[in-house]
């Protein structure tokens, strides 16, 4: 029997069988469905992990003032200033003597009583930043030039701003902005690597703290950020600092203290246990696809056993049946494997629309997981089709009588 005619055979049994068919398909459906959901949520979680960390720096520790409410400050402010200046200064003198310590920058977000960001209408984002906070924060100068050292020695009346900010000010020709009775210069301007469009206006600290607003008693400062040489140096300066906030603060928690490296064994374990539950999902789930398959075909072998006997008496070999049961299971693995990706892809948006986490399809994934079902399908219907070549013709020709 020639190929093309083995191959419309089989597709025409499956189709007098659809029901039949499509649960020998289940258990290969939501086998190949959980395979594709489960890389889909893992590869957009690996993602949404790699654009923080390229927010927050590889080599960076972070230090994150907690908003702190009034009956907080009344109840602590005798214990401590808050994350403040005096923090950048200890922290300086304590690591500036080891070799893995690059150095340190911080931020202070303000609001001002009046500017001509509001008078544009422009809702804005007013940051108070010391030297080299463009490069730990991981902004990218696009126009104009960033701050010198003259800029905060001298307490000079100079801004940067966001991308996207400038170009509002390029519409409007506004090339100096003026917060309170201060008007600044617009020298340049700056954006994110994941091209954030957040309206931002950057000043010297010091202009800031001489000029705009005093340096606050409590919760001076919003954000300090230590640059180190490794990434496997951040936890060791994490916990060192931690134990140098908790004594000098006195044990009030003032803020959060995070480093890349323990966020990302954070996320690997929580990842591991992720993985092996969704891959023991979809590993029980083909091996009941195989099994399914199993039957399906074995209950096809004994109604079909004059049509085997009679395909015998009339010349057909045991390869020639071997190949059709192989063929019609091949054909069961495939559609199965089809069915899965779109089953994957559609659980996959459910996951992501409740739990708001991102997703990312693999093409890899897809390929493997459709090769697997395949090749179980294939191996579970071994069995049948070697059954299916052991019956005899006269026994079948004494059922067709």
């Amino acid at each position: 029997m020639d190929t093309r005619t083995l191959i419309y055979n089989s597709w025409l049994v499956l189709r007098l069988h659809p029901l039949r068919t499509f649960l020998a398909m289940l258990g290969i459906i939501f086998g190949i469905g959980a395979v594709i959901s489960m890389v889909a949520v893992s590869s957009g979680a690996n993602f949404q992990i790699q654009k923080k960390l390229e927010e927050m720096g590889s080599n960076y520790v972070t230090l994150d003032a907690i908003k702190a409410n009034e009956e907080f400050i009344r109840k602590n402010i005798s214990k401590t200033p808050g994350l403040s200046i005096r923090d950048v200064h200890r922290l300086k003198q304590t690591f500036q003597d080891q070799n893995s310590f690059v150095g340190i920058a911080y931020s202070k977000t303000f609001v001002p009583y009046s500017s001509t960001l509001e008078q544009l209408g422009f809702s804005a984002k007013y940051m108070a930043v010391s030297k080299k906070y463009f490069e730990y924060f991981s902004l990218i100068q696009s126009q104009g030039r960033s701050f010198r050292n003259r800029d905060f020695e001298k307490n000079l009346n100079v801004a940067v701003v966001s991308s996207s900010l400038k170009k509002k000010l390029d519409k409007a020709n506004k090339t100096q902005i003026r917060v309170h009775n201060v008007i600044f210069d617009v020298i340049g301007a700056v954006t994110t690597k994941t091209g954030n469009k957040e309206l931002v206006a950057y000043f010297p600290i010091s202009t800031v703290f001489s000029k705009l607003t005093p340096n606050e008693a409590f919760m001076s400062l919003d954000k300090i950020r230590l640059n180190v040489n490794k990434l496997e140096n951040t936890l060791t300066y994490k916990y060192a600092i931690e134990k140098d906030i908790d004594r000098y603060h006195k044990g009030v928690s003032i803020c959060k203290i995070s480093a890349p490296l323990e966020l990302l064994k954070q996320k690997n374990e929580t990842q591991d246990i992720f993985n092996i539950v969704m891959l023991s999902i979809a590993f029980i789930s083909l091996l009941v696809g195989g099994i399914g398959i199993m039957n399906i075909m074995l209950a096809n072998i004994l109604e079909r056993i004059p049509e085997i006997g009679l395909r015998r008496a009339v010349g057909a070999k045991s390869k020639d049946i071997l190949y059709q049961f192989l063929l019609e299971t091949l054909f069961i693995s495939v559609c199965g494997g089809v069915l899965g990706l779109a089953f994957g892809w559609f659980l996959a948006q459910m996951i992501s629309s409740f739990s708001g986490m991102p997703i990312r399809f693999s093409v890899m994934s897809c390929f493997v997981s459709v090769g697997t079902s395949i090749l179980v399908g294939l191996i579970f219907g071994m069995v049948p089709a070697f059954q299916a070549t052991k019956v005899r013709p006269v026994e079948a020709l004494k059922v067709v009588q």
